[in-house]
């Protein structure tokens, strides 16, 4: 098997091919080919050459960084700590890898010198225990000498040098401070059909993600036990079921003993994607705006990772999903509402010989004394999709939420990453500590990457059914803020010369350190030599 595993896509054949020859003369064992020998299956073959390989070099480009087969590649690279990135375009790394240093190899050719193919030549021989090869860029340089009269033009000059340094020198400067970009307080205010983020540091280790909302029906999935203490506790017999009037007759109903004690409700298999459906027992036709109770709270935890996803089309609804250790709901059912249980079994009570385990119907009388029902999610996950009444609240976070990542993009229809931007509402981006600078708009179907953050937060967080999207403010400091419309990217982020000019005090004193004190002294050694 080979000691160097290349991942690409397929569209970048052609300059994979060269790379892997120059890796070659190097002496090293090199599994790039995929193509298959005949009567092998074409999965176990690269999974055997992945797993044999004692590092693995990615090639990120634009076609690479939406291929399935490359991003699973380097996750298993990554895991086992062998992955070296490399770039050959301006393409930005997807989510998950965009914060691993990424060497660049963008417009390298093979024999022609180039600073990242030597530094990854010597990351290799340091991944393989091999000795580093010598870099392309070494190169003979003879020492020029100054000739006698050389050497007496350069005396005759040198006064004059003190006074053209310092302003070649702030010259320099000036355009280094102009090209170099530092992580830059944002505040950024827009519209968006999903976003994922990861919490950080909350006071106390957690907090509730919303206020209480009032729920036309709620579906509960991804939990391990929902448990309650109902009043009265009845099971559907569906044999009884009227189709013509879509309800069950009253004497569907029997009455589930419960001889005073609460109940569980315990998830099945999650292959079989066990779930409960909350909707009020209402007698009218319209329960639009009749709520079927409330949910109170949604607690999310430090390094929870949370996805808000509204419907598509005119559904009205929110989809919410924590990945956290222990996520945690409650809520507080109607007087009378009504659940559908999919591949869940009931505990603590004996059920008719009618019960089915893969699909039953339950009316629930609450206890006025303990209307709560608790509901604990599932293996590191729990996931809600609220539909509320129509003239209820809106979905609203309740304080300020501390994030580390951040993420806007969705899945489209044929499965190809897309911008989460809302379609007609523009995004607007501000820089609070510089108020008198313009923000910035950009609108779908334009791509915004935040990376790298600190002491960031989501300021405010609001979504309503009958809304455009979700809304956010968010307010921090970010080391990558960029916009990407086709193949062109703009970088948000301040120079380090816009920094400084909006501090008159600070330029003013550098102006003096670096252009106006040498001047002055390369001037008074002129002096002295011209008398």
């Amino acid at each position: 098997m080979s000691q160097i595993f290349i991942s690409y896509a397929n569209e970048d054949r052609n300059w994979v091919e060269s790379f892997a020859r120059t890796l070659e003369k190097q002496g090293w064992s090199v599994w790039w080919d995929r193509h298959t020998p005949t009567g092998q299956v074409y999965d176990k073959v690269i999974w055997d050459a992945l797993q044999a390989a004692t590092c693995v070099v990615v090639v990120w480009s634009g076609h690479s960084i939406d291929s399935e087969w490359v991003k699973e590649e380097a996750s298993d690279a990554k895991k086992r700590n062998i992955l070296l990135p490399v770039r050959i375009d301006e393409a930005r790394p997807p989510f998950g890898f965009s914060r691993r240093q990424t060497q660049s190899l963008v417009g390298w050719q093979d024999g022609l010198p180039h600073r990242g193919y030597d530094q990854l030549l010597t990351d290799i021989a340091s991944m393989l225990q091999a000795p580093v090869p010598l870099p392309s860029t070494v190169h003979d340089t003879p020492t020029p000498v100054l000739s006698p009269s050389g050497s007496a033009t350069l005396a005759r000059i040198h006064g004059y040098l003190w006074l053209i340094v310092p302003t070649l020198l702030l010259l320099v400067a000036v355009v280094t401070l102009m090209a170099w970009r530092v992580p830059t307080h944002v505040q950024l205010d827009l519209t968006v059909n999903r976003l994922e983020f990861t919490v950080g540091r909350i006071d106390g280790g957690s907090m509730s993600l919303l206020g209480p909302i009032e729920y036309q029906t709620l579906t509960i999935r991804e939990f391990s036990r929902i448990q309650t203490n109902p009043k009265i506790l009845e099971i559907a017999d569906p044999r009884l079921y009227d189709f013509d009037r879509d309800t069950y007759p009253a004497s569907a109903w029997h009455q589930v003993a419960t001889a005073g004690r609460g109940v569980e409700f315990v998830a099945g298999e999650a292959s079989r994607h066990p779930s409960m459906t909350l909707r009020g027992e209402s007698t009218s036709r319209d329960t639009s705006t009749t709520p079927a109770g409330r949910l109170d709270s949604l607690a999310i935890e430090d390094g929870a990772r949370v996805t808000l996803e509204r419907a598509r089309g005119s559904g009205g609804s929110l989809s919410l999903d924590i990945g956290a250790e222990r996520p945690r709901a409650l809520l507080t059912p109607a007087p009378m509402s009504r659940f559908a249980t999919r591949h869940t079994t009931l505990e603590g009570s004996t059920l008719p010989g009618f019960a089915q385990p893969d699909g039953q119907t339950y009316r629930l009388v609450v206890q006025p004394s303990q209307p709560i029902v608790e509901v604990d999610g599932g293996a590191h996950a729990l996931a809600l999709t609220v539909r509320p009444i129509s003239n209820g609240d809106h979905f609203k976070v309740n304080q300020a939420i501390p994030i580390t990542a951040i993420d806007f993009s969705q899945q489209s229809s044929t499965g190809s990453r897309m911008t989460s931007l809302a379609d007609g509402v523009e995004a607007v981006l501000r820089y609070p500590q510089i108020p008198d600078l313009p923000g910035v708009k950009f609108a779908a179907p334009d791509f915004l990457g935040l990376e790298e953050l600190e002491r960031f937060v989501i300021k405010a967080l609001e979504w309503s059914p009958t809304g455009d999207g979700i809304r956010l403010t968010l307010d921090g400091v970010a080391g990558h803020v960029a916009t990407r419309s086709g193949d062109f990217q703009r970088d948000h982020r301040l120079t380090q010369f816009e920094t400084l000019r909006h501090n008159p005090s600070l330029m003013t004193v550098l102006a003096i350190l670096g252009w106006i004190v040498p001047t002055l002294i390369g001037a008074r050694k002129l002096y002295k030599e011209l008398r």
